[in-house]
């Protein structure tokens, strides 16, 4: 694929093990603060959009938020990469390839439950590196294929940080956001 991609990845060295991701891309706009004024026109002037670092339901910290959502929905082949990404793009109806909760640090492993004698710094790091190696070989390719790159290699053997992510990968393709749409209408409009 070759698309004309914007990166959103805010200027965080806890998330720069996602550097990689973008860095083998032919020339992107990369936007790493959040002092862009019109952040939905330039998501607008390209044809994907990769989103990458810390998160909640509600968007992307410091880059994206729901009023980001209706040119984002023009898009379908983006990458949500954050905490929480899935609840964003399902909430607004969008497609791509997403992550849930993603552990990331040894915080995020005490507070999701992760058992502290099963894991180290050396083990999130290892679990981060791979991650990001793997998503890096398959940039270029199709979200499908890319997906299955990721569940076919980004394997647990012992990690419980892998097992844990690995579980919250998903790729929500057009159908999908198109039920999820027709299901909120409905709820809404009995």
């Amino acid at each position: 694929m070759n698309l004309k991609t914007l990166v959103l990845h805010h200027d965080d060295r806890s998330t720069d093990f996602l550097t990689p991701i973008y860095a083998g891309l032919p020339p992107a706009t990369v936007v790493t603060n959040s002092r862009h004024q019109n952040m939905g026109e330039l998501i607008s002037q390209h044809d994907r959009v990769i989103m990458l670092g810390h998160g909640y339901p509600g968007g992307l910290f410091f880059m994206v938020d729901g009023s980001h959502a209706a040119p984002l929905r023009q898009k379908r082949d983006n990458l949500y990469i954050w905490c929480h990404a899935d609840a964003y793009v399902k909430h607004h109806g969008l497609t791509g390839l997403t992550t849930g909760m993603f552990i990331s640090e040894t915080a995020e492993a005490k507070f999701s439950g992760i058992p502290a004698n099963t894991y180290a710094q050396s083990t999130v790091t290892h679990s981060n590196d791979l991650f990001a190696r793997l998503v890096a070989e398959k940039i270029h390719s199709p979200l499908p294929e890319l997906h299955a790159h990721l569940l076919d290699q980004y394997q647990p053997n012992g990690c419980p940080i892998i097992e844990y992510n690995r579980k919250r990968i998903q790729l929500i393709e057009p159908a999908a956001a198109s039920a999820k749409r027709t299901q909120s209408a409905a709820t809404l409009h009995p």
